[in-house]
């Protein structure tokens, strides 16, 4: 990234960011690493915690207020199914990194790091979403 960034911009870039960092770190995990596989756990919970506190945020009060505004009830709409697609990809991602944790293995860690990558796709779907939208 170059040039002038919005707020929005270094948000989506840090959060693009630390999902990286922690699928790079699951593919990385050596066995019975449990030390390793607890801190990996509490990045990507603290993450989450973020990411579903923001999002939260813009369906109770963001989507209406701009809804209210005669903002596109499509546009609108398609947010909030992205965010109902990140929460189940979160929720499954926290799953196979709570599995990790339990069995500290390379496999584990492996199925794990597969579910964040897929979370990642979704996650940064909407977050391009998202910057193209307040661009127009």
């Amino acid at each position: 990234m170059t040039g002038t960034l919005s707020m929005n911009q270094i948000i989506h870039a840090a959060v693009r960011r630390d999902v990286d960092r922690i699928e790079q770190a699951l593919r990385a995990l050596a066995d019975g690493d449990a030390a390793r596989a607890g801190e990996v756990r509490v990045a990507w919970r603290n993450l989450v915690r973020e990411l579903t506190h923001h999002h939260e945020a813009e369906d109770t009060y963001a989507w209406p207020f701009l809804a209210s505004r005669g903002f596109d009830p499509l546009l609108l709409a398609a947010m909030e199914e992205e965010h109902v697609a990140m929460k189940h990809a979160l929720a499954s991602s926290s799953t196979a990194i709570d599995a990790v944790v339990a069995t500290p293995t390379a496999a584990a860690a492996g199925a794990a790091a597969d579910e964040v990558a897929r979370a990642r796709e979704v996650i940064n779907g909407h977050l391009a979403h998202e910057e193209v939208t307040s661009r127009a």
